[in-house]
Formats: C-alpha cells, structure tokens, sequence
C-alpha cells in the first residue's frame, strides 16, 4: 500500500517528500509513514474538534498539512514538503489512499480492546471478596477505554433504597462518598432505573438526566471534581440475574468529546461478563455468613447448655445470653414470679398477668413480638419462653436498632435453653411440694 501511495503521489508531485501520521485522540499523534526528507514534528490542529472533514493547511511556503478524519476519533495526517492546491478531488483520492492506515488503527485498538477485557475478566473471576471484586472492576473498566479517563461504580443498597459510591480512580474527591442517588436520581439513578448504557456527548444530553438531582447531590458532585474538563461520560449499568446491581460511569478527560457508540458497546460488553464474577462472590459471601452464623450458634449453644448442666441456674444463663447478644435484658420468671434486674419490673411497663395474656393472643410459632417506638425509634422486643404451650416466662430486650440475624439466633438459642432450665425448675417445685405433702399426711 505504501507503494501504491508512493506511485500515485509521484504522479500528481513528481518527486515529492512526505510524511503521515495518525491520532486517534487529536492530541496524540504517531508517525507511521516518512518518504525523504522528516520534519518530525507532530501535527497541530488549533481549530474546533472533532473535525468533520478534510482539512489542509500551509505550514510554509514548501510544506502543505492535510487532515484526514474518520470514524472512532481516528485522524490521519499527511505532511507535503511541496507547495500544492489541493482540490476537492485530491482530497478524496488521499482518504482512500490513507484508509488502509484507518483500517490497521482500528484493528490494533479493537485487538488491544479485547485483550484487556480478557484478561480483565480472567482477575476479577478469581476474586471472591465482594468489596475487592467492586474496587478491581473500576480499575478493569478503565484499562479497556484508550483515553484518559476517571471512573465511579455506584451500587445499590436496597436498605436505604438509593445507589453509593464503591470505588473510585482518578482525582475524583471525597464529596462523591457522601452522595445518596435514589434510582431514576441523576445520571447514575436513570442509568439504574433504565437498565440500558448511555453516552452523554453534550450539555444538552447530560442536563436531560442531571436536572432532577438533589441540591445536596448536586453540591457534593461538583465539590468532587471540576467537570468543565469532562468531554464525554458513559454511563453503563451492571446487572446481576436480570437486576440491575451496579452503575459504571466513566469520564473521559479533555474538552474533545471523544466517547463513541463503540466505546459504548465495549464496556457494556465488559459490564456483562463482570456480573458473572458479581454473582459468584455474592453467592459465596452468602454461604460465608451461613456458614459463621451456623458455628456461631453451635459455640452459643453450648455455651449456655454447659451452663445449664452445670447447674449455674437461671440468672447465669441470661447474663451469658446478655453478653452474647450484647444488650441488656430483663428475664421475668412466671415460676418464682421474679424479675432480673428488679428494677426493671417498674421500666418495661410491663407485669406478669400482661404478658401472659400477650403469650395467649400470639399466633404460634411466631412467638417474638416487636413494638417500635414513635419519637426515639427504640425497639422493644418481647421472646416468650415456653415449653408444650405453657408460658415459663418472658425475656424482655429494648434497643435502638433492629434485632440483627444473628442476635435472633443467640435469643432462640437462649429461650430453648431457658425453658429446659425452668422446667426442670418446675419439676422440682412440684416433686418437693408432693414430697411435702406426702409427709404431712403420715
């Protein structure tokens, strides 16, 4: 090809030096091509990009620059060391001479495009830790995209129903971590809600998702990084067994939009194949904690049940399961007709006789009754202990927060345990009263 553009050149110039170049970021060019004499210096054009047609300048009185765009950001320059008029008809003959050169470009960027992902997604499959996994997708993503660009993953956290930031590279500042998105919020909550990629090439783009944000957002946001330097984003939702899971967006830096619809397709691609490393460790930080929650319970078992055969009584079974849940706890005895502490007999504003009836209007087996306080959000849980549908006795917890899973395991651990102790109670009670009575009869 080089040849053939050598021959054609030698036929409209005669002996003419020159040299080509390419950019596939207007900023960066590569000479690829130099016949005869080299100037070495890269081109510069200081008009308006993207260009959207050829472009020829005059260097010197002897040194002619043609620019030659194409599709995907790539330009192809061509340096003439001739004065020379070129017409509309050269200039067309020079993109199809130049193409070739637009071909290869495309072809290395594609190639090198897929080796990243490849070996993207062979690292973040071997990860199981979710957190890990989250903060190596960004840096992944990043290294597929050719430009100089800072990223952001959001993920949703379905407990606050609103989308926080996971990871992020670049200078993006520490005013993003305290942003709260709901979805269908802001670029990132549209791109959640939508469940399709999106590239924003223009203000008019980015103000149609933008302009719903919260003021508080919107400060954080622009506390966090100067977007006037920003030409183009994409925003790229990652999703998990159908759902969206994650949002990816990515800036690219420049006052150049330089994103395209390619680029757009290529992180999808990648956000695609990362909801499978997603899935997994998700899955196995689920049997991580099923298996911790069931080892916790067996070490909380026997913790109270060696209690219990050492004959250490009631009030040494309750302070060992106040320490494992790790909140105070009233024990109201219906045997002994105690309460542990005394005192709380007055602060629960509960006795003996409102708690049998509560026992009594509970549907079995859903034995814990929550009541939620109004103005300081406390909790009061009430876990009766019973045994063959006979109430022993109640366990009484007040909190400022929910019962978290594995405190309600250490409670239904510690109430089974409590009812084997009361009843053995019982059962003496009634042996030494029958005992007793026995006697007084003789």
């Amino acid at each position: 090809m080089n040849g053939i553009l050598h021959k054609i050149l030698q036929e409209r110039l005669g002996n003419c030096d020159y040299e080509v170049w390419i950019s596939s970021n207007w900023a960066d060019w590569v000479l690829i091509e130099a016949i005869g004499r080299r100037e070495s210096t890269p081109p510069c054009f200081a008009e308006q990009l993207p260009l959207q047609h050829p472009k020829v300048e005059r260097e010197s009185e002897e040194k002619m620059l043609v620019f030659l765009p194409y599709n995907n950001n790539i330009c192809v320059a061509i340096r003439v060391f001739k004065n020379w008029e070129f017409s509309a008809e050269d200039l067309v003959t020079l993109s199809s001479l130049l193409y070739p050169y637009y071909t290869e470009a495309v072809a290395s960027k594609n190639e090198r495009a897929l080796n990243e992902i490849m070996n993207s997604i062979r690292v973040v499959t071997q990860l199981l830790d979710l957190n890990e996994l989250l903060g190596r997708i960004l840096v992944s993503a990043l290294s597929v995209i050719p430009y100089e660009c800072i990223g952001v993953l959001w993920r949703y956290d379905p407990a606050i129903d609103a989308l926080t930031v996971k990871a992020r590279a670049g200078e993006m500042g520490e005013g993003m971590l305290r942003m709260k998105l709901k979805p269908g919020e802001g670029i990132i909550g549209n791109t959640f809600k939508r469940g399709t990629p999106k590239l924003y090439n223009g203000l008019s783009t980015v103000e149609d998702d933008f302009g719903n944000m919260t003021s508080d957002n919107k400060y954080h946001l622009n506390s966090a990084y100067n977007f006037q330097n920003i030409g183009s984003i994409i925003s790229v939702p990652i999703k998990v067994e159908g759902q969206s899971d994650c949002v990816l967006i990515v800036y690219q830096k420049g006052r150049v939009p330089l994103f395209t619809e390619s680029d757009v397709r290529l992180l999808q691609s990648f956000a695609d194949q990362v909801s499978i490393a997603i899935t997994n460790a998700k899955l196995y930080e689920h049997l991580s904690k099923q298996n911790e929650t069931l080892m916790k319970r067996d070490e909380i078992h026997s913790s109270l049940m060696r209690l219990s055969l050492q004959n250490k009584g009631v009030v040494s079974i309750v302070n060992e399961l106040t320490r494992v849940i790790g909140v105070p706890m009233t024990f109201v005895d219906f045997i002994d007709n105690e309460w542990i502490p005394k005192r709380s007999k007055i602060m629960n504003g509960w006795n003996t006789e409102s708690l049998r009836s509560l026992y009594e209007s509970l549907h079995h087996p859903d034995y814990l009754t929550c009541i939620e306080g109004e103005a300081d959000r406390s909790y009061q849980y009430l876990y009766p202990i019973a045994s063959a549908n006979q109430c022993l006795g109640y366990l009484i917890i007040q909190m400022n927060t929910k019962l978290e899973p594995l405190q309600l395991i250490a409670l239904e651990q510690g109430s089974s345990i409590l009812a084997l102790e009361l009843m053995r109670k019982q059962s003496l009670a009634e042996f030494y009263f029958k005992k007793h009575s026995n006697f007084s009869t003789i």
